[in-house]
């Protein structure tokens, strides 16, 4: 779960993003956060799932995204 605050935030960027007002630096700040907290709720749940998955490079996806709005 995430904090009050970071979820205000997500609200925010969401509502820029319909807007299509949200900056690369904001969306790139999402996509960490939001990683983060997938990356916790994985680890909480390592111990019941199988750990074949390899992780994502989220720098690879960074990259990825400059080059789509390049």
């Amino acid at each position: 779960m995430y904090s009050p605050e970071i979820q205000s935030q997500v609200s925010i960027w969401r509502q820029k993003a319909i807007e299509g007002t949200l900056t690369m630096d904001e969306m790139k700040a999402a996509i960490k956060i939001l990683r983060e907290g997938r990356e916790a709720a994985q680890l909480a749940s390592r111990s019941s799932t199988s750990r074949t998955k390899k992780p994502v490079n989220t720098d690879s996806l960074f990259n990825e995204l400059d080059s789509l709005l390049g």
